[in-house]
């Protein structure tokens, strides 16, 4: 695996992360929305329950329908003003309303759920590459190796790998030197050819002997 396709992989949580943080903005806007909704609803049923027409009220048939005709339209029997239209096209228009509203409602919640299962579909993703990038992290980790030393001297502090520009290596770059399954120390890329790159041991990070040919060259921690 060359030093571009690793750098790719050990890029894709920043990915994963926004790509999270714009589901989870949509995400709380259709729960405010939701919740608007569902305020309303219950808005919208308690006037219901304020309307004086009869057959809310369990009214015919009891001798005080003409109390409720004669009743002015704002004002329910129990003498509570009603926001609700009592009968007619106005009151139609009203139930249909309520009926589009609750589609809507429904509707809302399916794409809800869709979104719930996108979630996590990132976070499991998420999760995959964060194990990946404490792999990479761990001492003697068992991540294939790209290149290797081919060249080194302790006193002068250089080491040779047999990777360059080709590879994907460039100026500047960090990598770690792997030996036996331990990790030697950090590289620090200085200068770089098509097929070789030679690079100092970064300060403090030497564990052990000094690198040495053969050793393994494996990314260093993205973190």
């Amino acid at each position: 695996m060359d030093a571009t396709k690793i750098l790719l992989i050990l890029s894709f949580p920043l990915l994963i992360a926004a790509m999270g943080i714009s589901f989870y903005n949509r995400n709380q806007a259709k729960e405010d929305r939701l919740a608007d909704e569902r305020a309303r609803e219950r808005e919208i049923d308690a006037e219901r329950r304020g309307s004086f027409k009869e057959e809310d009220f369990g009214l015919l048939g009891t001798g005080r329908e003409s109390q409720v005709d004669s009743a002015p339209p704002e004002v329910a029997v129990s003498g509570t003003p009603s926001l609700a239209p009592a009968a007619g096209p106005e009151r139609r228009a009203f139930l249909e309303e309520l009926e589009a509203m609750r589609e809507e409602l429904e509707a809302t919640k399916g794409e809800l759920s869709l979104m719930e299962e996108e979630r996590q579909i990132l976070d499991g993703e998420f999760q995959r590459q964060r194990a990946l990038q404490a792999e990479v992290a761990r001492p003697g980790s068992r991540l294939p190796s790209f290149a290797r030393v081919t060249d080194s001297d302790a006193e002068w502090n250089f080491v040779i790998i047999d990777a360059g520009t080709n590879s994907g290596v460039s100026r500047g770059m960090t990598f770690r030197i792997r030996r036996e399954g331990s990790v030697v120390g950090d590289l620090l890329v200085r200068e770089v050819e098509p097929d070789q790159a030679v690079g100092e041991l970064v300060q403090g990070s030497l564990q052990g002997e000094f690198p040495r040919p053969g050793d393994e060259i494996i990314v260093a921690n993205a973190g």
